[in-house]
């Protein structure tokens, strides 16, 4: 399990604030949405941590072994 307090206050290097961008689709055509990680910052913080842990883990079926959904608590 891991607590994580400050999920506001990250530091990121160089232009990722404005470079780095969260994708996904709605199921509709033409449907893309993307937010830069300082939209997702200023809307929520913790999915940006959720988001980084989840995909740091392998693409395999233990993948839900290893991240319940409840390992992270902010």
């Amino acid at each position: 399990m891991c607590i994580v307090i400050n999920a506001k206050d990250i530091c990121v290097t160089g232009k990722k604030l404005t470079d780095k961008v969260y994708r996904w689709h709605t199921g509709y055509v033409g449907h893309l949405k993307e937010r830069t990680l300082k939209d997702q910052m200023a809307k929520d913080p913790t999915e940006v941590i959720r988001k980084a842990v989840f995909r740091m883990l392998p693409k395999n079926k233990l993948q839900d072994v290893r991240y319940p959904l409840d390992v992270l608590q902010f």
